[in-house]
């Protein structure tokens, strides 16, 4: 089973009901700027190498180093220098986005 397959699994668990939000307010021109950015880093994360891609997938599915470990099959030491190696990448690739 892939991390992100875990991930999902784990979020959908903790978040059965969504409660119910009016779809239109005035915030259009900073919710522009939210989505423009979180497609950005999901393209970002998309083109890490796969280990650092696992790492950060669990990692937002709020799994701690050790539980992250043990879904990659590796040490907690690895899971967090994978996810460090996956943060600076993302914070790099961000930083190149924000240039363009």
């Amino acid at each position: 089973m892939t991390a992100r397959r875990i991930a999902r699994g784990l979020v959908k668990d903790e978040h059965l009901a969504l409660p119910e939000l009016e779809l239109v307010d005035g915030r259009t021109d900073t919710d522009f700027d939210t989505v423009v950015l979180t497609l950005a880093a999901g393209t970002a994360i998309e083109n890490l190498p796969p280990r650092q891609r696992d790492a950060m997938t669990l990692a937002l599915a709020d799994l701690t180093p050790t539980e992250a470990a043990e879904v990659l099959d590796c040490t907690p030491v690895q899971a967090r220098a994978n996810l460090a190696h996956a943060r600076r990448a993302l914070r790099r690739a961000l930083e190149t986005e924000e240039e363009a």
